[in-house]
């Protein structure tokens, strides 16, 4: 039963999970326990044993409003993604920002940890260099964010 109810689900189901799913009338807003006045003795058997199913499973996704284990994300999706590659910026300054989001610049505190530098610490401070003090926090980051704007105060952003 849970072999069927896995491959019902799935994006890449064999031909009959499609012409099982047109033949009930199922769709991802209907639950799979509701019924309905055309439901055939078989579906009616499938619905009767789901209690079992839902009790050696488990859902914890989403608001809680509804689950579509198979169709929901379970990863979060980044928002910035089409603002940067779409931007009319040079592919260098693309490049650049994708990296800084995926926090794959190369910092020192990234080089360190690679064994690729002796010290995580920024050359311009005692702290560590990671994409946050080097865009940000560092004094001469935040120095040159305040030419741009008089009262930025990039201790705000932590919160975010």
């Amino acid at each position: 039963m849970s072999k069927f109810l896995t491959k019902l689900h799935s994006d890449t189901s064999p031909p009959w999970a499609s012409w099982f799913r047109r033949m009930y009338g199922w769709n991802s807003s209907r639950d799979l326990g509701d019924r309905h006045h055309l439901d055939t003795p078989i579906w009616k058997d499938i619905v009767a044993r789901l209690s079992f199913f839902r009790s050696i499973s488990k859902v914890s996704l989403g608001n809680g409003s509804s689950t579509a284990f198979w169709l929901d994300r379970h990863l979060q999706t980044d928002d910035v993604a089409p603002m940067v590659w779409r931007s009319a910026a040079p592919l260098k300054c693309k490049i650049f920002c994708w990296l800084a989001r995926k926090r794959r610049l190369p910092t020192n505190e990234r080089r360190f940890r690679h064994h690729l530098s002796t010290s995580a610490a920024c050359l311009s401070c005692p702290l560590d260099e990671d994409t946050d003090h080097l865009l940000l926090f560092c004094p001469q980051a935040t120095e040159v964010w305040g030419h741009f704007h008089r009262g930025f105060d990039p201790g705000i952003l932590r919160i975010l």
